[in-house]
C-alpha cells in the first residue's frame, strides 16, 4: 500500500512510511509528524504597468505538493497578456490592465490566490499657464497607499517645474506645450509601478492693450492701430462683441479703417489671437469727439443808430476817394 500523508487539525503533517491492511486493521510501520510548512505562492500578488508596458513574472509555489496547476478564478487579464500552465504571466499590456485573481493549486488541493494590482493616477495633473505658480497634484489609486512618486531613470519635468515624492509639483513652469513624462509610483508595500503623467501647459493669456487711444473726430480719418502685449506675435484682432462707432472698420492685423460718423462714447469686445491659437476677449473703449462749428457772424441790423454812422463814413469815404481820384486826372492834363 502506499504511503499515507495527512495534516491534524492542529497544524501537524504526519506520514505513514509503509502502511498495510491486515483483515479490516490498517498497519503502519513508522509515522513521521512534523509541523506542517504553509502552502505560499511568491509573489503573493502582481504589480500590473500601464497599458504598452511589457510583464514577464512567474509564480513559484513552496510548502505545497507539486504538481501545481494556475487558473484565472477571476477577473480578466489585460488584452496582449497570457498565463502559461507553468504559472508565467507574460506579454505586453494593450491596455490598462483591469483587477483579477490566479488561483495557484497544489496536487493536496491546498489553494493560494494571487490578486493583480493596477496603481494607476486617478487623473492627470491640472493645466498649468506658463508665468504662473503651480498647486497640481499627483494621486494615485489602487495598492496601499499612501503612495511616492518619483521621476523614472532618465526623465524631466518641463523646464521650472518639480516633482515631491508626496506628488505634489511645485515651480513656474516656462515654456508652453504637451509634455508625457514617466513616473514611479510605490505604494506603502513597496510595489510600485510605471506610469505616464501628462502636463499641459498653456501660454501666458494674451493682453490687449491701447497705449493712450487717440482723439478720434467726427469726418477724420481714423489713424488707430490696436497693440497686443503676451503670448507669440503675429496677432488676430477679431470684433466678437458689440458694434464699432458707426463709419469704422477693424482689419485683422488691429488697423482700423474709415471715419467716424457719430460722436460718443462707444464699448465693443475685441478677441485677439496669438500666433499659436492662444486667445482672449477684451473690452475697448472707442472714444469719437464732436466737431466744433465756427461761429457764425451776426447779422447787424441796417437801422441801427452805429450801423447807420458806420454806412455814412463808408459813403464819406467812397466820395473822398472818388474826389481825389478826379483831381489827379484833372493836374495830368
Amino acid at each position: 500500500m502506499n504511503d499515507l500523508e495527512r495534516t491534524t487539525s492542529s497544524g501537524f503533517r504526519c506520514t505513514a512510511s509503509k502502511a498495510w491492511l491486515i483483515g479490516a486493521a490498517l498497519q503502519l510501520s513508522a509515522i513521521t509528524c512534523a509541523m506542517a510548512q504553509a502552502f505560499t505562492v511568491t509573489p503573493s500578488s502582481i504589480v500590473m504597468p500601464a497599458s504598452g508596458s511589457a510583464i514577464n513574472v512567474t509564480l513559484v509555489p513552496s510548502g505545497g505538493v507539486a504538481p501545481y496547476q494556475y487558473l484565472l478564478s477571476a477577473g480578466r487579464l489585460p488584452a496582449g497578456v497570457s498565463l502559461s500552465g507553468a504559472g508565467v504571466l507574460s506579454g505586453t499590456l494593450a491596455e490598462n490592465s483591469p483587477n483579477f485573481t490566479i488561483t495557484v493549486s497544489d496536487d493536496r488541493g491546498d489553494e493560494v490566490d494571487v490578486l493583480s494590482i493596477v496603481i494607476a493616477l486617478t487623473a492627470q495633473p491640472a493645466p498649468m499657464v506658463v508665468g504662473s505658480a503651480t498647486n497640481a497634484v499627483l494621486s494615485a489609486a489602487g495598492g496601499s497607499g499612501p503612495y511616492q512618486f518619483a521621476l523614472a531613470p532618465g526623465a524631466s519635468l518641463p523646464a521650472g517645474l518639480s516633482l515631491n515624492t508626496n506628488g505634489s509639483l511645485s515651480g513656474t513652469p516656462t515654456t508652453s506645450g504637451t509634455f508625457t513624462v514617466p513616473v514611479v509610483i510605490t505604494d506603502s508595500t513597496s510595489a510600485s509601478t510605471t506610469v505616464n503623467a501628462t502636463f499641459t501647459i498653456n501660454a501666458a493669456p494674451v493682453a490687449l492693450s491701447i497705449a493712450t487711444p487717440p482723439a478720434l473726430n467726427v469726418g477724420s480719418p481714423a489713424s488707430v492701430i490696436l497693440m497686443a502685449s503676451g503670448g507669440t506675435a503675429p496677432y488676430q484682432f477679431v470684433l466678437t462683441s458689440g458694434s464699432l462707432p458707426a463709419g469704422l472698420t477693424l482689419n485683422l492685423d488691429g488697423s482700423l479703417t474709415g471715419s467716424p460718423s457719430v460722436s460718443g462714447t462707444t464699448v465693443v469686445t475685441i478677441t485677439v489671437t496669438d500666433n499659436t491659437g492662444v486667445s482672449t476677449p477684451n473690452p475697448v473703449t472707442f472714444v469719437v469727439h464732436a466737431v466744433s462749428a465756427e461761429a457764425a457772424p451776426t447779422p447787424v441790423p441796417w437801422n441801427a443808430p452805429w450801423a447807420l454812422l458806420s454806412s455814412s463814413a463808408l459813403i464819406l469815404l467812397g466820395w473822398s476817394g472818388m474826389k481825389r481820384r478826379r483831381r489827379k486826372a484833372v493836374s495830368s492834363h
